[in-house]
């Protein structure tokens, strides 16, 4: 069916995209698989092979966790450690060509080449799930950039002049595990007051379960009226402000995209003002005047990671 498969393994659901000559043929998702990490990529491996009918030759896979040279090291949201080398597992199961990515990274570069950011140079991309995830396009000077950078550049240059930023290690991004409250909420990846404990799913479930006794799912929480519930609501949306005036201090992007399931919660009133008043609160007098607009693309992260193998 098609020569390109795209895979979000993320911390709750697994979505495979089908894709060829750049437009998505095909969607199909599944809870993602229990257990340890080979048992999510066989879950992975059978998804491709459903959505491509057994004919895929290339699949590109981003995982909601810390991804290197075609290693994960670690899914916080799924409480996984250790070191499973994804592309040597899925080539060997499939047979395919298979590249390896961040699901925050492939979600920035699906929106900047597909979607809301099309045409800009430099922007942030944020998920919003079960954790937060987050990618960097920067437009930054190539003579001063290595050949590596230089190189993604000269790929890049027909989208807006930017590149997605790897990092040292690859972790460029891991915006969810930015540090927001001193001595905070403890968080799955070892430290406290990381950002998704506060406006990720995950956090904010454990939030009211904390106050309440009761567990509730996090899109209930972000929708309910007048309750409890409302009000921790409205402090995530406050706290989602602030955490992107400060990324936006430190990137100072054309453009934020959001996106993830509870991105839909956020963009919509009242909480959408929530996050725009406190972000004009923190934010530089220069950079009251930047975007926050919500993803254009049904499946970015999926899409993102079949354009790995576009440069």
């Amino acid at each position: 069916m098609a020569g390109v498969v795209g895979i979000d393994v993320g911390a709750t659901k697994t979505v495979a995209i089908a894709m060829h000559a750049g437009k998505v043929l095909a969607a199909k998702k599944i809870p993602t698989s229990g257990g340890g990490f080979a048992k999510i990529i066989d879950a992975a491996a059978w998804l491709a092979k459903e959505i491509s009918r057994g004919h895929a030759e290339k699949i590109g896979v981003c995982m909601a966790g810390q991804v290197e040279d075609g290693t994960v090291f670690l899914m916080p949201n799924r409480d996984l450690q250790g070191k499973f080398d994804v592309k040597k597992y899925l080539e060997k199961k499939t047979g395919a060509d298979v590249r390896v990515g961040n699901d925050g990274q492939c979600f920035a570069l699906a929106e900047w080449r597909m979607g809301a950011a099309i045409g800009c140079r430099d922007v942030l991309g944020i998920t919003i799930g079960t954790g937060i995830g987050g990618g960097i396009i920067s437009a930054m000077d190539a003579k001063n950039a290595g050949a590596a950078i230089r190189q993604r550049k000269m790929a890049a240059g027909a989208f807006g002049g930017g590149a997605l930023l790897h990092g040292a290690h690859s972790q460029a991004g891991e915006i969810g595990h930015m540090k927001l409250f001193g001595r905070g909420i403890a968080c799955p990846c070892g430290g406290h007051g990381c950002f998704e404990r506060y406006c990720g799913g995950a956090g904010i479930e454990a939030q009211h379960f904390a106050a309440t006794g009761i567990a509730r799912s996090a899109k209930e929480i972000m929708e309910a009226k007048g309750t409890a519930c409302e009000c921790l609501a409205k402090n995530s949306a406050s706290v989602l402000g602030i955490g992107l005036a400060s990324l936006a201090n430190i990137i100072d992007p054309e453009m934020i995209v959001l996106g993830g399931s509870l991105s839909e919660a956020y963009c919509r009133t009242p909480l959408f003002g929530i996050v725009k008043k406190s972000y004009q609160r923190e934010c530089l007098p220069r950079l009251k005047s930047m975007k926050i607009v919500k993803a254009k693309l049904e499946h970015p992260s999926a899409v993102g990671a079949a354009l790995l193998f576009e440069g």
